[in-house]
This record gives structure tokens, sequence and C-alpha cells, in this order.
């Protein structure tokens, strides 16, 4: 299952890479959408497939050839972040189609709170993975090994947590929008220099 499952988001990430290079060689916005669509389709199979397995290995690109793997919670924050993104495509890719892309960039511009929710969704699965590190990182038993992953797991760290500020300005999006504008003029107020009048 998960082999074909692997053939298949390949070949639809392939298809949708070429209908959206062919929609932007001959000016056809839907066949564009239409593209971006399928490989969002063929990201969100990857995703699962990820998540199905419990196991991913990339390649590191070195004179050593090395892999690293990330297994058991690792590959399921992995293959989430993955299922974000993709959904993400097809939607926008689905409306880009519908020719309603202009209006779908109207409401993220107006209300943010999903867009944000689902930014702050990936950076903390992404945030999850680098802190967790890889399998060959928490089995070795050289000190250097843990030290040289140092730097990434603190920016897993970091990354979490500014996920959940995102996340959280999202949701208050949601729930209160009045208090979430509040918030970001407050901000804007605080953190932008003021230009001279």
């Amino acid at each position: 299952m998960a082999k074909k499952l692997g053939t298949l988001q390949w070949i639809l990430i392939g298809v949708g890479a070429a209908l959206g290079y062919a929609g932007w060689r001959f000016h056809l916005p839907a066949v564009i959408g239409i593209g971006v669509a399928l490989a969002g389709l063929g990201v969100t199979a990857g995703g699962a497939e990820d998540m199905l397995n419990r196991e991913v290995s990339l390649s590191i690109q070195d004179e050593g050839g090395r892999y690293r793997t990330y297994s058991g919670t690792s590959a399921l924050l992995m293959g989430a972040m993955w299922v974000l993104i993709g959904l993400a495509m097809l939607v926008g890719g689905l409306a880009y189609a519908a020719g309603l892309g202009a209006w779908l960039w109207g409401n993220i511009q107006a209300h943010p709170g999903p867009a944000l929710v689902l930014a702050g969704l990936v950076m903390m699965a992404y945030g999850g993975v680098e802190a967790l590190g890889a399998r060959e990182e928490r089995l070795s038993a050289s000190p250097l090994a843990f030290l040289g992953s140092l730097p990434a797991r603190i920016f897993g760290v970091v990354l979490i947590v500014a996920g959940l500020l995102v996340l959280m300005g999202g949701g208050l999006e949601l729930i209160a929008p009045q208090a979430f504008d509040a918030l970001l003029a407050y901000l804007k107020e605080a953190l932008l220099p003021r230009l001279p009048e």
C-alpha cells in the first residue's frame, strides 16, 4: 500500500507541475490552478504516506551519503505538516481554477484567521520535527552528535513557540476580530518606528 501511494504521489506532483508550467507558458489561469491542485493532492498523499509508515528517510548530500531517519512522532509531525501544506495548495488551486483566486485572496486579507491557524500548525509541526531530531542523532552515543544537533533542536523549540503565537493570533481573529485588529494596531505602534512628521 505504501509503495503504491508513493508512486501515486509523485505522479500527481509531476502532472501538476507540468500542467502548472503549461498554464503559465500559454497564459491559461485555469490550467495553472488545476496543476497546483493536483500537486497539492500529491503532497497531501505524501504526507499521509509518512503518517502511515511512521518513518521518513532523507538523504544528506555529502561525501558520506548519510541518511536522516525520522520515525514515530517525528514522522507523524512531518506527515501532518505536508498534509496541511498540500490541502492549502489543493484549495488554493481549485479556487484559482474556478476564477475565485482574487476572491480567496481578498478574504484571506480581510480575515486572516484561518491562514494564521494553518501557518501556526505548520510551524509547530516542523518545529517538533527539528526539536525531536533524527533517529540517528537520538541513538548515537557520541557527544559530538548531540552537540551538533543542538542548533537544530533549539531552532525547533523557537519555531514551536513562534507557531503557537501565530496559532493563538489566528484563533483570536476567528473568535474576536475586533480584538485581533486592536492587537495588530498596538503591535504596529509599539514595534514599528514612527516616521517624522
